[in-house]
């Protein structure tokens, strides 16, 4: 198990320089421990993707974190700003691969369009689910749901260590070894093959801090 706790207020004190920068300021109100069954580069990349989005494209001055239920089997925790929202007709696709709204804004701040999908699919990986809405007094909401579901612990536990494993062999065996072709091809596929078996809806590659997505 991890603690969301933990891993939120990292990714927000990682953040908060960067949006303060830009006159954002990042507001956590998760105050009690939050444990489940997850991988954490995961989940730090789902509440880094958002304020990263939110930093580029929302014209507002404050995010805030905070959860509104949580039981033995699932947890909802709120991602809001204050900044323009966007179109309605824009909000079924924010989550789809490389959609833009504004394109030319996109390429201005180096959006590559992957980042709410990054999200999605990283949620849906934790067998939970993401929405989005405007707000009537401006800005989007997000609503994440997560699994707190023990039963998932085992799984999560294999995933994990073959992740470890994988990442580890990647760092020992050099690309132009006589196994490098196991490092730059067979593994990725064997690690591809099981994160499909793993969730049968959509997954993510992590890979050296490069994502693939597939859904």
């Amino acid at each position: 198990q991890v603690n969301l706790t933990d891993i939120i207020n990292n990714v927000v004190e990682e953040r908060q320089l960067m949006a303060g920068s830009k006159g954002i300021d990042i507001t956590n109100g998760i105050n009690c421990d939050i444990y489940i069954n997850g991988n954490t580069s995961l989940l730090e990349a789902i509440f880094n993707n958002l304020i990263d989005n939110t930093i580029a494209y929302s014209d507002g001055s404050a995010i805030k974190i905070d959860i509104i239920y949580m039981d033995n089997s699932k947890v909802v925790i709120t991602f809001a700003d204050n900044g323009v929202g966007v179109p309605g007709e824009h909000l079924p696709h924010l989550f789809e691969r490389f959609y833009r709204i504004d394109k030319g804004r996109s390429r201005a701040t180096g959006g590559t369009g992957l980042g709410l999908a990054i999200v999605k699919n990283a949620v849906l990986l934790h067998n939970g689910n993401i929405s989005v809405e405007n707000l009537n007094s401006g800005g989007l909401l997000f609503k994440i749901t997560l699994s707190t579901d023990s039963e998932q612990h085992k799984s999560w536990l294999y995933f994990n260590k073959v992740l470890r494993f994988l990442k580890l062999f990647s760092l020992l065996v050099p690309t132009n070894s006589p196994f490098g072709i196991f490092n730059v091809s067979i593994i990725p596929l064997v690690y591809l093959c099981f994160t499909i078996n793993m969730t049968g809806k959509g997954l993510i590659i992590i890979w050296s801090n490069i994502y693939i997505i597939f859904s």
